[in-house]
């Protein structure tokens, strides 16, 4: 037989070695899936389907005039798919039918199909000839094309095929013995699975496709095993002595809401939660989501110390940038060794992955290959943090999905949170199938924990500033929270004396506040915004706010005293409510939030949730309007989801959903030219700064976008940038510094 190969320059692989490593991975995935069989109801049939489907998909690639391509580089013209799923008619199986389907659509969709050869579709035809009152399309040119593909296949490829199938029995890889004629279908595939399909009852099929595409991928990627995760990676929870809610959450199977305060151990209470799906091997993945950079990457130091490297997975917009810092301080891996776990991470390549919800709800779009996306999220567990902190429409969305991979997916779910109001922890339950386990700290516990003293004070920051000065001097370490970066950043040039201190808001460049970040534990002075709520892991002793709504404000007071190891904090809240609080925050929300803490001397956990829900006692009409809608919406869009179909526009239509445009300060200009002259355009994520869609559109006049070479480009704003303080405001009442 002559040297067949599925792969030209520069590896060359042969075609047998390819099918190989695809069954190989296929046959991992259904290790790593272990309850893909009863999600897809095929029962014992599901690992054979799978096995064979990666056994033939790339078989078609034994025609003469693929393998002439790879020589020539001149476009054969036609799908291997096709003749693919010819060479399988001479199985003998109940499923061909199914193998066929998933063979013919895991490079291109089935739209593509009928719109190429749209000749074959009999029905449509009719319909155009008696619309335009022309005769029918002639289908031979399709056919004789076809038929001259079969001719040049390699018959000695074909006569292999028994003794490969012997083979894979034998090995272990298929469950049954099956005959193979060495005959080739007289129907074109198109016109006989495609045409006739309907998308009723498919959903696995989507699965079956997904475990196809990504078990093709990964194999054409040179990657040859699935990482599992071991689970003596769980005895680091033998060193705690568990705390009652802790105990409850490992006890508790199913999904699942913990409410307990900041500094009580969530993170240790949901491992423990997931720790007997991965002893007793019905999970071998899981999600940690979380809603912001900074707490992604913070949590996932933390997981990859313990469960390693290589078992950790990092998934945001900016993943490689993290990647780089934080593994270069320690010098554990090297740029190309990021990339990989980058590219890894898309793939969901990981038994636990730290990840924004948005790069999880895409796949529900039907993207391209949107199949591998519900392919491993199935089965999975989700960590679900913070919570509270998502707006309206993203928690629509948000919850849509946990509806969805509940249902359809048998993915389990623990969600946490220090801050649910009640009527929001409603919408949360009723988006499960059955009602959730709630899980909470005992109130006696509660009733003894308690860290601050709130003090309600009048005027604005700057009247305080010579007394926080003070106490700095006698040794406090204080943090300084503002709503606007505007006016964070005013009140930081009010402290120019105290040396020992930081600047933290969102519009730093990302290099510039990976520092600051790693700066926070140990200054005398944190002024900061909305970023300090979650993920830094700071401890200080007082804090000065300016007003927000009780959620907001309780996030930033678990900033102060975290661990209650230093007896009471003082706590002081500005009420006064100025326009940039009003343009950011519901401003009922927050003067009821201000009147509901004047009543509060210490602020003991036991009556946190009390005070959430007193603030809280129904959401607003605008909130529940918007979620409704996006909710609902969003469940109906998963209703439609169909197998073998893509939405070419989805990415761009999701992307649109989300504020979220990357610009670069002029001032770095030639910084990223001469990153990009010595091929190390990667780092130019480094100069970015995230602004929103409106900011852009406000902006548009002095934002450009700069061409460079290989077909770079990149916006870059044309305003004044400080490393200390960020981008500086240009304009009166600018809503970039709202």
């Amino acid at each position: 037989m002559n040297k067949l190969y599925a792969k030209g320059e520069p590896e060359w692989t042969e075609l047998k070695k390819h099918l190989f490593d695809v069954v190989h991975l296929a046959h991992l995935f259904l290790k790593y899936l272990p309850n893909l069989e009863s999600l897809t109801n095929l029962e014992d049939e599901i690992n054979d389907i799978a096995i064979l489907s990666a056994l033939f998909h790339d078989m078609g690639k034994a025609c003469s005039g693929f393998q002439k391509q790879l020589k020539s580089n001149k476009k054969w013209g036609y799908r291997h798919e096709i003749i693919s799923v010819s060479i399988l008619d001479g199985l003998e199986y109940k499923h061909k039918d199914i193998i066929s389907r998933v063979i013919l659509s895991h490079h291109k969709d089935f739209q593509y199909f009928t719109k190429n050869f749209s000749s074959l579709d009999e029905e449509r035809d009719d319909i155009i000839g008696n619309i335009f009152g022309i005769e029918k399309s002639d289908e031979n040119e399709d056919i004789e094309r076809f038929n001259k593909e079969l001719k040049s296949i390699d018959i000695e490829f074909l006569n292999s095929i028994q003794d490969i199938l012997n083979h894979l029995y034998d090995e272990h890889y298929l469950n049954n013995r099956y005959n193979y004629t060495p005959k080739l279908s007289k129907q074109h595939p198109v016109k006989e699975y495609i045409i006739p399909f309907s998308n009723e009852n498919s959903f696995p099929e989507i699965l079956l496709r997904g475990l196809l595409i990504a078990s093709d991928h990964f194999a054409s990627a040179g990657i040859k095993e699935i990482p599992f995760i071991d689970y003596k990676y769980f005895s680091f929870l033998d060193r705690f002595k568990l705390r009652e809610h802790q105990l409850k959450s490992k006890e508790s199977k199913g999904n699942s809401i913990l409410i307990a305060p900041t500094g009580s151990g969530k993170t240790e209470s949901s491992i423990a939660w997931a720790k007997k799906y991965f002893k007793t091997g019905e999970t071998t993945h899981l999600f940690y989501i979380l809603p912001f950079t900074a707490s992604i990457n913070s949590m996932y130091e933390r997981f990859s110390d313990i469960f390693g490297i290589e078992n950790t997975g990092l998934l945001h917009s900016k993943a490689l940038n993290s990647l780089i810092q934080i593994h270069n301080e320690n010098e554990k891996i090297t740029i190309e060794d990021a990339k990989t776990i980058k590219e890894q991470s898309k793939k969901l390549l990981f038994p636990i992955i730290i990840s924004t919800p948005w790069q999880l709800i895409q796949y529900f779009f039907s993207i391209k290959f949107y199949e591998t996306g519900l392919l491993l999220m199935s089965d999975a567990l989700f960590i679900v943090d913070e919570i509270h902190c998502y707006d309206a429409k993203s928690m629509g969305m948000f919850l849509g999905m946990i509806h969805y991979i509940s249902k359809k997916l048998g993915s389990n779910i623990f969600i946490m949170s220090a801050t649910i109001p009640k009527v929001l922890r409603e919408k949360i339950e009723n988006s499960f199938l059955s009602k959730p386990n709630l899980i909470k700290v005992d109130k006696k516990i509660l009733s003894k924990q308690c860290r601050h003293k709130i003090n309600i004070i009048s005027g604005s920051i700057k009247d305080y500033t010579e007394e926080i000065k003070n106490k700095i001097k006698s040794g406090k370490r204080i943090i300084v929270v503002a709503n606007s970066i505007k006016s964070a950043i005013n009140i930081f040039e009010k402290f120019e004396n105290v040396e020992n201190k930081v600047l933290i808001h969102g519009k730093f460049i990302a290099k510039d506040r990976a520092e600051k970040e790693k700066l926070v534990k140990d200054r005398e002075l944190l002024v900061g915004t909305q970023a300090i709520e979650v993920s830094l892991d700071i401890d200080y002793d007082e804090m000065y706010t300016e007003p927000a709504p009780l959620d907001a404000l309780l996030q930033r007071f678990g900033r102060v005293n975290r661990k209650g190891e230093k007896g009471i904090s003082d706590i002081f809240v500005l009420s006064n409510i100025d326009d940039a609080t009003k343009f950011i925050y519901d401003q009922h929300i927050t003067e009821k939030t201000i009147e509901t803490l004047r009543g509060i001397d210490l602020l003991s956990e036991d009556i946190v949730e009390p005070l959430i829900d007193k603030v809280y006692n129904k959401l607003n009409d605008n909130y529940e309007k918007i979620f409704n809608e996006t909710y609902n919406s969003f469940i109906e869009m998963t209703d439609l989801i169909k197998a073998y179909k893509w939405d070419d526009e989805a990415k761009d239509k999701f992307h649109k959903l989300f504020d979220g445009i990357e610009v670069i300060p002029y001032s770095f200009y030639d910084t990223c030219s001469n990153l990009i002259d010595q091929n190390r355009f990667m780092e130019i994520s480094n100069y970015t700064i995230t602004i929103s869609n409106k900011q852009f559109y406000k902006y548009k006049d002095i934002i450009h976008r700069e061409e460079f070479k290989r077909g770079l480009s990149y916006y870059f704003i044309d305003m004044k940038y400080q490393s200390d303080l960020g981008l500086i405001e240009t304009t009166k009442n600018d809503p970039l510094f709202m």
